[in-house]
């Protein structure tokens, strides 16, 4: 992520970044039998950002849109697409419709298609 960051950090120009990468750790099984000294954590899904690098900052003009909740797993539906990928590929194109309203009705799809188990 700070890497990504890194390269957005333009004070002029918008940034939206989308991430449907909230995917449990195929490792966390060895991880979590290895201990705690491992200095690896085991935890599901993808963890809430807690800074962005030295030097970097999020500020006005950077949007970013998580397949779900931090800690949380995203489900990766029935078809070839999560549903996240799904209801995005469906409103993302849709004419005259700000970025903020999109994600919501993003939202909606996802939270109505995985019966509340998955809240972007």
């Amino acid at each position: 992520m700070d890497t990504i960051m890194a390269g957005l950090d333009d004070q002029i120009r918008t940034n939206i970044l989308i991430l449907d990468a909230c995917r449990n750790n195929p490792m966390a099984p060895q991880v979590a039998s290895a201990g705690p000294s491992r200095g690896i954590e085991a935890g599901s899904g993808l963890a809430a950002p807690t800074s962005l690098g030295s030097g970097s900052t999020l500020g006005a003009g950077t949007l970013i849109a998580y397949a779900t909740a931090p800690g949380q797993v995203a489900l990766d539906g029935e078809g070839a697409n999560s549903p996240f990928s799904t209801a995005l590929s469906r409103h993302v194109g849709t004419p005259g419709l700000e970025v903020q309203q999109m994600l919501t009705r993003v939202r909606a799809e996802v939270v109505a298609a995985t019966k509340g188990k998955q809240v972007p």
